[in-house]
């Protein structure tokens, strides 16, 4: 099914999404096993080693979920050396399309019994102790390996309603990886009206600096610009590296360390962008690294642009693979509705990183 095109601020704002990903939810075929939930960590670290990456990329769906009450172990390994019930967790092995066969899924597992059996406990040491930490105990654990198959979602929920929705109906749970406050949905009008007249600033900033690029980002919060550039990687410094967007996160950063806010070790996260022209890979992958909520751009650039499935086709604002997104927004207004300044913005040409 293709997606509604979503227009915003009286249609002068549309978003941008990966069209190439599906919409809805497509089940998928998962082998899951079940471990003793003190062997969590050494299992999922054995299943990285011992099945090569799936060419189905999961990294919405949690490894682990509660084994299920029915789920029963020999008598002698329910409980633990203090008599206390042992913990079990269903753990996610591989897909289906990737081994469509359980006994070669089973066979791969069989080392995973021995790391059991071998298994040594930590003792926690008392907090500030000077004390040389406290040698591993033994502690053998039961692993049988016996595999299930489960279903779950082939692809990323698009919004955290969806991540609990398509949990329920599969029965095994997913993460909500992206910003709750990316979620597509429709801007406020307050936050219609802070965007178009942060795309005329941006607009009458490059004209202005006599540069056919600018980026400022913006606290949306503060109604305020924490940092603003042009592009400088071709003026007679000739420095490649010095893009708007990239020098603007720069600033943000400057901005921080002048208040001596370190925030929670994310530079943007919150802001909103906004740039004369659609970023190319590095600097969307900086905006995605510093944890920005929103991009606003006013023109597409051809086959380097990095958040158009017409550019490049990367849509980095959107990528599952990726552990953040964040909303990208187009302008398809009246260049006249951007000021003075709206009709400097200029395409450029095709193969040109911004």
């Amino acid at each position: 099914m293709k997606r509604k095109l979503n227009f915003t601020a009286n249609g002068a704002l549309l978003e941008i999404t990966n069209s190439k990903r599906p919409s809805g939810f497509h089940p998928i075929g998962i082998w899951t096993t079940v471990v003793p939930a003190r062997l969590s960590a050494a299992a999922s670290a054995f299943i990285k080693d011992a099945f090569p990456e799936d060419t189905d990329h999961l990294g919405h769906v949690r490894r682990f979920t509660t084994a299920e009450s029915t789920y029963s172990v020999p008598a002698e390994h329910a409980t633990d050396a203090q008599g206390k019930p042992v913990t079990f967790l269903r753990m996610m092995v591989c897909t289906e399309s990737y081994l469509p066969d359980a006994s070669a899924v089973e066979e791969l597992l069989q080392p995973l019994v021995q790391i059991a059996r071998d298994f040594q406990l930590q003792p926690k040491q008392p907090k500030n102790s000077t004390e040389p930490a406290p040698a591993p105990v033994p502690t053998p654990l039961y692993y049988e390996p016996r595999v299930e198959l489960r279903t779950t979602a082939r692809y990323t929920p698009e919004t955290k309603q969806e991540s609990t929705e398509w949990s329920r109906e599969s029965g095994w749970p997913l993460m909500w990886r992206g910003n709750t406050a990316a979620i597509p949905t429709e801007m406020s009008e307050r936050d219609q009206e802070q965007a178009l007249r942060y795309l005329a600033k941006v607009a009458e900033h490059a004209k202005t600096e006599g540069s056919p690029i600018a980026t400022l980002i913006v606290d949306p919060e503060a109604d305020t610009v924490v940092g603003i550039a042009t592009d400088s990687q071709r003026d007679v410094m000739h420095r490649p590296l010095e893009h708007a967007a990239m020098t603007a996160v720069a600033r943000v950063a400057e901005w921080r360390q002048a208040r001596e806010d370190n925030s929670d070790g994310y530079l943007c996260r919150g802001f909103h962008v906004y740039s004369t022209h659609e970023p190319c890979p590095m600097c969307a992958m900086a905006l995605l690294h510093s944890r920005v909520t929103r991009l606003v751009y006013i023109e597409a650039v051809p086959t380097t642009g990095a958040i158009e499935p017409e550019s490049s086709g990367l849509c980095i604002h959107a990528q599952d693979r990726l552990n953040w997104q964040y909303e990208a927004w187009k302008y398809v207004g009246a260049r006249k509705d951007l000021g003075e300044a709206g009709d400097s913005v200029a395409p450029v040409a095709a193969g040109v990183n911004v």
